[in-house]
């Protein structure tokens, strides 16, 4: 009996079938298929163009708050709480910006998190889509930007 408890202490290897596995291969996932791999580049491009989309708008909103590098009329904000476009390029920037920029390194490291951050970013894409029709005029860029939202919100279901 002492010999059976020995041969599994702290630090021991264990039995000799797993004597030849790879620590590092110990939990890891299975070999991705087509369609997961096809998923995975499919959120790596939406989540890119998004995170590239936000970053020039929210700075370029916030280095010129009246629209006028992007050719918004300040006409636009008529329905909302703020008086130009700085605080919402500052979100712009930040949240979606910043947000899907680190989204695209959770995925591109196929980190645990990444299928998880897939699905928030897309989610918050929608809200802000949905809040900026509301309070603003309908615009072309706004109805891509949601597509993309939704397509990044499925295809982060499906986890690799």
């Amino acid at each position: 009996m002492v010999k059976v408890f020995r041969k599994y202490r702290a630090g021991d290897r264990g039995p000799a079938r797993y004597q030849n596995v790879n620590p590092a291969l110990i939990g890891a996932s299975m070999p991705a298929t087509p369609q997961i791999r096809g998923m995975r580049i499919l959120v790596l491009i939406v989540q890119g163009f998004l995170a590239l989309n936000a970053l020039a708008g929210g700075l370029l909103l916030m280095c010129a708050p009246d629209g006028g590098l992007l050719h918004l009329p300040l006409t636009f904000m008529h329905t909302s709480l703020f008086h130009d476009f700085f605080w919402p390029g500052a979100i712009l920037f930040t949240v979606l910006g910043l947000g899907h920029g680190a989204g695209f390194v959770l995925t591109w490291r196929r980190t645990a998190l990444a299928s998880r951050a897939a699905q928030m970013l897309g989610l918050i894409t929608l809200v802000w889509i949905a809040v900026q029709v509301r309070l603003t005029d309908l615009f072309w860029l706004q109805g891509l930007i949601a597509t993309l939202g939704l397509v990044e919100l499925l295809a982060g279901r499906h986890p690799e």
